[in-house]
């Protein structure tokens, strides 16, 4: 794994010493350390020379500070004028001498200076003190776990628990939300004891271990839009969306896309080509199809490679790769995907086509991917309809319901789980018992964040909620992938000057005519009419029931290898599980897949867990 780091932290000297040797020796080996006063060492790996377009990790050691920044910042000239040190006149000045300035002048307030995307680890050798920043979507990752006397901080969860001494627990109520398909907001993992640090925030990890957490991004960041005019909204909307883009433009780069038949990736694919084609040059676009025959109804598509065609030839600049996913099984995409993210990630069945993009982008030369995955809560926010005094009453009539009355019933006794996509208990793949330990008011649980105290009065609670504020597993994903696959991955549409100027704008706006009006009225011109008008939605990996049979064999081998004592049937019932598998092979609902799938990726997740290795 490229880009990657490790921090250990420990006050007890004499373990110390013998861990980070351990560790170098281990999971580490080949990665330069470095050992800070004698409680802190860091192991770094940069990126091969040359695999990626600039350098992605720096480092300051300077007068007890030690730092390390993983960044892109797009207001260096800004720094470079309100600081006013000398060493950054160098225009070949490390991302990390700025932030080493910017700290000795603004102390931990400087994360409120910095704009891009970025994560910081500081280390003060005379107070002993570690502390921890990521931007306001945490696009930059980090994450930590304390265990006795040590703490381990890395931006990767996989390297994180490789050097764990023994193997981590799983979160049970993580793992519960996962197979329910209900929202998980707070900070957490599918391990009990890792934590990434919250989007907004800082973590101070003192010398007798003690965390101090704290949020600095607010909505005070986010201020009205108002223009008279519909032209108006359009022209200044396009003009941060741009700006967005071509800031992740890294000169010298060569830069791809992700190209879907729908408006986030296919808005940021044309801005790209738009910023190359004054140059005369050409965008290579990767579309994920599907592998067999497409079958389009009313409301969904499953053929992503017409739309995404229609744009790659209207723009005229995109050249586009078509990848249908099968150089991958769906059985070891879902292994991988444990393997690469260390979690039950959601839309776990659904990568196969996300990993072959990342192989033939690489093997075409590409090594700067820009996405749109965010852009469904910023740019084609389809907008939330004002709330009048009926509807506000029913939702606290709901509340009460659920949340007081019902709230303490135990979860195997509801017919169907509220809040959650999941099955009728009684159908579920869920292991009763398991689902019986928890009580409704244990899936309300969340950690309070004083974010939620100053939301805009126009921003409603879903699209917070949707934007991933409190925890961002979109940017989890793409720093991890990235990782693996040897390229970047950066997502224009949760730019921080994108998403405030978004969040500004009158909810009314996003649905001026039909949803999604931002978008749609915007693009007119650059993404054609069929793709920027197009109600339809795409349907991800529709090919997964003709894919599921060719491979059902392995997938019934692995599910006949789960014996009495493996640790996944604390969490499944394995008879249900089967009886699905024979309904969807049947001819069952498409619905089915998500079970299947999830079901899967958690044996490999507790069998990795079981079989950790210890330092």
């Amino acid at each position: 794994m490229n880009n990657t780091f490790l921090g250990y932290f420990s006050v007890n000297r004499e373990r110390f010493s013998l861990r980070v040797q351990a560790i170098s020796r281990g999971p580490c080996t080949g990665y330069h350390s470095t050992v800070y006063g004698g409680g802190f060492s860091l192991f770094v790996r940069e990126a091969e020379a040359n695999s990626v377009p600039f350098r992605l990790l720096s480092y300051v050691q300077r007068d007890g500070i030690r730092l390390l920044v993983e960044s892109r910042l797009d207001n260096r000239e800004y720094l470079r004028i309100a600081l006013g040190e000398r060493e950054l006149e160098n225009p070949d000045a490390e991302n990390a001498l700025f932030v080493y300035y910017a700290y000795r002048k603004w102390g931990e307030r400087f994360v409120d200076h910095l704009d891009g995307d970025w994560s910081v680890v500081l280390f003060e050798e005379d107070k002993r003190r570690l502390f921890l920043a990521v931007d306001h979507l945490a696009t930059r990752s980090v994450f930590y776990s304390q265990v006795g006397d040590e703490i381990l901080v890395s931006n990767s969860k996989r390297l994180l628990l490789s050097a764990s001494p023994y193997p981590m627990p799983l979160n049970e109520l993580f793992i519960l939300k996962r197979l329910l398909i209900s929202r998980i907001s707070s900070p957490q993992t599918s391990h009990k004891d890792v934590f990434p640090v919250p989007p907004g925030h800082t973590l101070q990890i003192n010398a007798d271990l003690s965390i101090a957490k704290k949020r600095y991004w607010f909505f005070d960041r986010v201020k009205r839009v108002q223009f008279a005019k519909e032209e108006d909204y359009v022209e200044a909307f396009l003009a941060v969306y741009r700006k967005a883009v071509t800031e992740r433009m890294i000169p010298g780069a060569s830069v791809g896309c992700h190209l879907s038949g729908g408006l986030d990736s296919g808005s940021v694919s044309v801005l790209a080509a738009e910023a190359l084609r004054a140059s005369g040059g050409r965008l290579l676009a990767y579309t994920g199809t599907s592998s067999v025959p497409p079958k389009e109804s009313q409301y969904k598509f499953d053929n992503e490679d017409y739309y995404a065609g229609l744009t790659a030839q209207y723009a005229g600049n995109i050249d586009q790769q078509v990848c249908d996913g099968t150089s991958y099984k769906l059985l070891d995409s879902i292994a991988q995907s444990v393997d690469i993210f260390q979690e039950l990630a959601h839309g776990i069945g659904n990568l196969h086509w996300i990993y072959e993009i990342s192989d033939r982008a690489k093997q075409l030369g590409t090594n700067l991917m820009l996405v749109g995955q965010q852009g469904n809560a910023t740019v084609s926010w389809q907008g939330q309809r004002p709330a009048t005094w009926k509807s506000s009453l029913k939702d606290a009539v709901k509340m009460v319901y659920w949340d007081k009355l019902q709230g303490g019933k135990s979860l195997a006794s509801f017919r169907k789980i509220p809040r959650t996509f999941a099955d009728i208990p009684s159908e579920s793949i869920i292991k009763r018992d398991f689902l019986a330990s928890f009580v409704f008011k244990d899936l309300l649980q969340e950690e309070s964040d004083p974010l939620d105290r100053t939301l805009p009065k126009w921003v409603g609670q879903s699209r917070c909620q949707l934007m991933g504020l409190h925890n961002n597993q979109i940017s989890v994903f793409w720093q991890s992938l990235s990782q693996v696959k040897g390229l970047i991955h950066w997502d224009p549409t949760n730019d921080a000057d994108l998403m405030a100027f978004c969040l500004g704008i009158p909810e009314e706006f996003y649905r001026k005519n039909m949803r999604r009006h931002l978008i749609r009225r915007s693009m007119k011109g650059l993404l054609p009419d069929e793709v920027a008008f197009n109600a339809k939605k795409g349907l991800q990996s529709a090919d997964w029931r003709e894919r599921f049979l060719q491979e059902k064999a392995a997938f019934w081998e692995l599910v006949q290898g789960v014996g009495t004592t493996h640790p996944v049937r604390q969490f499944l019932d394995m008879e249900a599980l089967k009886s699905k598998m024979k309904q969807f092979e049947e001819g069952g609902s498409i619905i089915l897949s998500g079970n299947i799938a999830r079901a899967m990726g958690l044996i490999f997740l507790c069998e990795r867990n079981s079989n950790g290795t210890s330092l």
